[in-house]
């Protein structure tokens, strides 16, 4: 019998053939077998609120660790879309195991590109807890990402990856992120 693998209903999809579709790419090229049944029973990846904010600045601790950077410890926060703050500058989602504890988390922050003449975006972090791997939970932590930017607006999301994370290149591919032509540099203020 084969095992069962339990993959999130995007909201976002409005066919759920779509997200079928989509889903059986996915498998096929994880290398999962064909008769691999998808059970769509887990929790939805959602925004961070207040409640799920530690938790979130936790799976990030733990991915700046994984990746050996040292840094001070940061405070999380994001202006909201309500009317009264104007336009989000950026946002934190969430992936819950089936217990409600978190198993994943993205951040994307927004800029203004004079190139492409709005607001862009710029997925900073996405991290999946190590034992959660390799169940697409990352690349629908990526889906949402770029549904949530689409829904505030931004034109574009940009980001970086390590040039050894294979891995992690495959996933944006598969997301249709490509490679820039130009290098990117940063200086610490």
């Amino acid at each position: 019998m084969a095992e069962a693998l339990k993959i999130v209903a995007i909201s976002r999809y409005k066919d759920p053939q779509g997200l079928r579709a989509a889903q059986t790419r996915f498998l096929k090229y994880r290398g999962f077998a064909k008769s691999c049944p998808i059970v769509m029973n887990l929790p939805p990846i959602n925004l961070v609120d207040a409640q799920k904010l530690d938790a979130a600045v936790a799976l990030f601790e733990a991915q700046l660790r994984e990746h050996e950077i040292t840094t001070p410890p940061r405070r999380f926060a994001c202006g909201n879309s309500d009317s009264n703050s104007g336009p989000a500058l950026c946002f934190m989602l969430v992936a819950n195991a089936p217990d409600g504890g978190s198993i994943g988390v993205a951040y994307a922050s927004s800029l203004l590109s004079l190139e492409l003449g709005g607001v862009s975006g710029w997925l900073e972090e996405l991290y999946v807890l190590t034992q959660w791997r390799g169940r697409g939970i990352g690349s629908r932590m990526v889906a949402e990402v770029i549904a949530h930017a689409r829904e505030l607006g931004w034109r574009a999301l940009d980001l970086e990856v390590e040039a050894s994370h294979q891995r992690a290149i495959s996933l944006y591919a598969l997301h249709q992120f490509q490679p820039h032509s130009r290098s990117r540099y940063y200086r610490v203020l």
